[in-house]
């Protein structure tokens, strides 16, 4: 995993002044990693440490290899053990590397409507996971509305936003977006 991350950030430090030496350094960071899923491949040794094989699955996809960032994203969000920060984080990677809007909404509307269940006293939770919950709210509710948005889900992004300016009247920001929604 060393040499690739080695290859990876030379490849990186090139891709803007010499696009030759970026290449050998993508190919040959593909070539390790590829040579490592064969030497250890996941159906004979599992990724217990699911931030490891994200990040696995992350430096496929900077190297360009999307469909084996999609496989090993898949995989993961197949896991019982996510935190909210695994599922936005994940949620992530699939609205900026893959371009999976769809897969995207999935995520974000299902973390949107499990926040509103617990807001709205359906769900109970602790002091620490509704902590973490406010941490990441604004995050998840940025990315429905961008993810609704690419979709032209309109109406829905706008009802996020009047839900959101409903708890938050000063945000200027919010203001902003939903005028600019409302133009479109």
């Amino acid at each position: 995993m060393q040499l690739a991350a080695y290859h990876y950030m030379a490849f990186k430090d090139y891709q803007n002044t010499d696009s030759e030496k970026s290449e050998i350094h993508r190919k040959k960071a593909l070539a390790v990693i590829d040579k490592m899923q064969d030497v250890i491949p996941e159906r004979t040794i599992r990724y217990d440490a699911k931030d490891l094989h994200y990040q696995l699955g992350r430096l496929y996809g900077e190297l360009g290899n999307k469909e084996e960032l999609k496989r090993i994203m898949d995989i993961l969000m197949q896991r019982s053990d996510l935190t909210i920060r695994d599922k936005v984080d994940y949620g992530q990677a699939y609205l900026s590397q893959l371009d999976s809007f769809n897969v995207g909404k999935t995520i974000f509307e299902g973390l949107y409507e499990e926040f509103k269940s617990i807001e709205n006293g359906q769900r109970l939770v602790s002091q620490n996971e509704m902590q973490e919950w406010r941490n990441y709210f604004t995050q998840i509710v940025s990315s429905l509305i961008f993810t609704y948005k690419k979709l032209d889900m309109i109406n829905e992004a706008e009802l996020v936003i009047s839900d959101w300016l409903n708890k938050n009247p000063n945000d200027p920001v919010a203001k902003q977006l939903l005028e600019d929604l409302k133009l479109e």
